[in-house]
């Protein structure tokens, strides 16, 4: 019996030690960045561009003189647009069905995506909510009820007037399979600097700005600030052509360098100050 107690008080004490390893090895996984949280982010970024290229086209759809510009023609033909208008408000329903409707960018969406905003329209300051019904980019379910403030103004990064969207990531979800979920909070800054008035889109060039916070599904986080503009050509398949993201997370930090203006489907992630690694949309 004795022998038995030892060994068993051997066994738990093994055990404990066992445990407080794991513990402290997660613990230090969790305070950097790795490859796959630049490569979410990546997903991430696309996704919430695809999402605000469709906002924009529900805008301009409901008043495509007033906006400048009628951007319906970057849904793809199997997107379906219906529309509810009161004297007050309007919403569109872009339904892009169960199967997977193709985007220019070769993004697959599926679901609903639900807009809405009030009438007369504004050019100077308006808004529009949005949010989703069993929505998802490419293998990515996108949910939440969000909002976009549209003004018309000078800045920094152009001196000629011109719309800018300034988007409420607060409240947004990504539930990527065998990941879960992960969350959004903060604004970007997305800037139409040139081919506005135009009666295509594919002439258009966004740069985008801002500040956010990413939760991970094991609740842990990491904060994101733009560090050069990104810019979007939406002549090029891909559309992020430029500029350079910074995620943040304690003492470690993730640059991700999305180039100098190339159409291609070229980034490159480097951690912590490493030699920068190749990686490729889709």
């Amino acid at each position: 019996m004795k022998t038995i107690k030892i060994l068993g008080s051997f066994s738990l004490a093994f055990a404990l030690f066992l445990g407080s390893c794991t513990r402290k090895d997660i613990t230090t996984t969790d305070d950097t960045l790795s490859a796959t949280d630049t490569q979410n982010q990546a997903k991430m970024d696309q996704a919430s561009n695809d999402v605000q290229d469709v906002v924009e086209a529900a805008l301009a759809a409901q008043f495509p003189s007033i906006t400048g510009r009628d951007n319906f023609t970057i849904l793809p033909a199997c997107a379906m647009m219906t529309t509810v208008a009161t004297n007050t408000s309007w919403t569109r329903t872009i339904d892009f069905g169960t199967t997977g409707c193709i985007m220019p960018s070769g993004n697959a969406l599926k679901g609903k995506l639900i807009a809405t905003g009030a009438i007369p329209y504004s050019p100077t300051n308006y808004t529009v909510t949005y949010s989703f019904d069993n929505f998802y980019h490419n293998e990515i379910k996108v949910g939440g009820t969000r909002t976009v403030t549209r003004t018309f103004a000078a800045s920094t990064l152009s001196s000629t007037p011109h719309p800018i969207y300034n988007i409420d990531l607060n409240n947004m979800t990504l539930t990527f399979p065998n990941l879960g979920t992960y969350t959004r909070a903060g604004n970007r800054i997305r800037e139409f600097v040139s081919g506005f008035g135009s009666p295509t889109p594919l002439d258009n060039i966004y740069l985008i700005t801002g500040q956010w916070e990413t939760t991970r599904p094991n609740g842990t986080s990491h904060s994101t600030t733009v560090s050069t503009p990104i810019k979007i050509d939406m002549s090029c398949q891909y559309k992020l052509t430029a500029g350079v993201l910074r995620l943040t997370k304690n003492a470690h930090y993730a640059d991700i360098n999305y180039g100098t203006g190339d159409c291609d489907n070229i980034y490159t992630v480097s951690i912590d100050g490493s030699a920068p690694v190749t990686r490729y949309f889709n």
